[in-house]
Parts: C-alpha cells; structure tokens; sequence
C-alpha cells in the first residue's frame, strides 16, 4: 500500500521535491534540488516512528562502508523538519523493476555483471546486502548500481543473531536458508538469481513464493531454450543448497566472457545487415532517370 508523505514540489529543509522514484517500509525516494547547491539529487525520506533514526543512521552507515561504481554511496544524512534525510546521486535512470520480462540477454549479463562485482566487494567486506532485487537495482547510463542498505548485515553478526523482516517486494527474492536463520554470502546470489529470472521471464520463480516455496527437490524454474549459458548460470544461482552456488567472482568472470560474445554477435548482426543493404541495392534490375544524364 502507497501511503505517500509528500508532493511534488513540495519543500522540505533545504530541498524541493521533483519527483517520486520509488517507497517502501522505510521511507520514499525522491529526486530534488538543492536549495544551497541548486544541484539535482535523490534524497530517501525516512518515515517518522521510533526507529527513523536508527534505522537511517544504520542504512548510511553501512552503505558507507564499501566504495564502489556499482554500489550507491551516499552524500550526507541529515534531520530536517522531523524528517531524517539521507542525500545520494541522482541517477539518470530508474529502477529495472519496471521492465521485468523485456530486458534483452545482453543486458541480462551486464546486470549480471555489474551486481555480482557490486556484491563481491560488500562480501569481501564480511558483508551481506542481503535485499538484492530489481527495485533497488539502477540503471545509471552505462551501468547497473546496487541501493538500499537497510537490510546489509555483518556476516559474522549474522552467524550469532539475525532474523528476516520482509515486505511485499522483497520475500519473492529471498532465499530459503534466510528462513532458517542461516545468513551465507550465497544467500545475495539467490536473489540475485531470483531477480534474473523475474528481469528476463517477466514472472517470479516458484509462483512467487520465493525461497520459501523452494524445497531439495523442487523442479528448477523453466529457462529459454534459446539462451543456454544464461539458462544455466541462473539455475545455479537458485540452487537450494547455498553450497552449491557460484560465488559473485564466478559470475563476474561467465559474465565478461558471454558479454564478449554477445558484442561479437551483433557486430556480425551489423556487418551482415550492411552487406544485405549492399545486395539488395545492387541486384535491383532497375535505375532512375536522373542517373542517365551525365
């Protein structure tokens, strides 16, 4: 449910609200400007209740800890007007939650790619993110940008204490282990798994039930046939047993190698088409008039 806490245009602190990118549990999203830099940049809102402060500062905290190019990292947190704020880069694109089902195989891989190397530097770390699903993925020009750290967790932590708190959008990319406490850096490789599927199928695995429907013997999700090495690397992301995932440098490394062959096929695609423009030209049995006279 939508409960929407401000408008366009709207003022708050030192900021005026563009539009809304998106909202969930803990706040909304929004672009704005800047009043004291005129910049343009996406600020989260968190919702007033008895946690909005800790639960801010935890988010920027941990999403300060890693630097990446495909990890969103935050400018500032600040309190305005009752509101605890947190201040981001403006990405140029949205969330890739809205085009699941047409997102070609190419760009399937570049996901693939970017979130998996994302996700290797946060578990180097000891870190989870533990919330990877096509909502806070990004596409900001040329790359895809993991958001939202308000369910990152410290893996060692992890192995003592942790539970799973889940809203609407994120228990169809959680992973079964997660439901039995157990909290492994494969459980960010279900998901991410999970979200390929949902971004090249245009539904969700296991009647979107998530992890939760999964068992040791539950059929593997149907894959297109037309795309076996995609196929295949998702399945094994959705294995139900986290042991036998591949970890995100294995994914970074199949994923440069098909990109590679990706772009091989459509330089051919083009060279190909050029020469059926050519043929075509030069087998037409017929010529303008204008081109009699010298």
């Amino acid at each position: 449910m939508n409960n929407q806490m401000f408008q366009t245009n709207q003022r708050i602190g030192k900021y005026r609200l563009i539009s809304l990118l998106g909202f969930g549990l803990s706040g909304e999203v929004w672009s704005a400007v800047s009043a004291t830099s005129d910049a343009a940049v996406a600020i989260k809102i968190f919702r007033q209740n008895k946690t909005s402060e800790s639960r801010s500062k935890y988010e920027f905290t941990m999403a300060k800890k890693v630097k990446h190019s495909n990890l969103m990292n935050p400018f500032s947190l600040d309190k305005m007007e009752d509101y605890w704020i947190m201040e981001m880069p403006l990405c140029l694109g949205r969330s890739v939650d809205g085009i699941a089902g047409y997102m070609s195989e190419y760009h399937v891989w570049r996901l693939l790619r970017d979130v998996s190397s994302a996700l290797s530097a946060l578990h180097h770390e000891g870190l989870g993110h533990f919330d990877v699903k096509p909502s806070n993925i990004l596409w900001d020009e040329h790359r895809f940008i993991i958001t939202d750290f308000g369910a990152c967790r410290d893996l060692e932590i992890c192995q003592k204490e942790c539970s799973v708190t889940s809203d609407e959008s994120s228990y169809r990319f959680d992973a079964p282990e997660l439901l039995k406490g157990i909290w492994k850096p494969a459980s960010d490789i279900w998901s991410l798994g999970a979200t390929a599927f949902n971004l090249l199928m245009g539904c969700h695995v296991f009647n979107g039930l998530g992890g939760r429907a999964q068992q040791q013997n539950s059929p593997v999700p149907y894959m297109r046939k037309s795309m076996p090495a995609l196929s295949e690397l998702i399945i094994r992301c959705l294995a139900f047993d986290y042991k036998l995932r591949p970890t995100a440098d294995e994914i970074v490394a199949v994923a440069e190698k098909q990109l590679e062959l990706q772009v091989s096929k459509i330089k051919e695609r083009i060279v190909r088409k050029e020469n059926e423009s050519i043929a075509s030209v030069e087998n037409k049995m017929y010529f303008w008039e204008e081109d009699m006279v010298e």
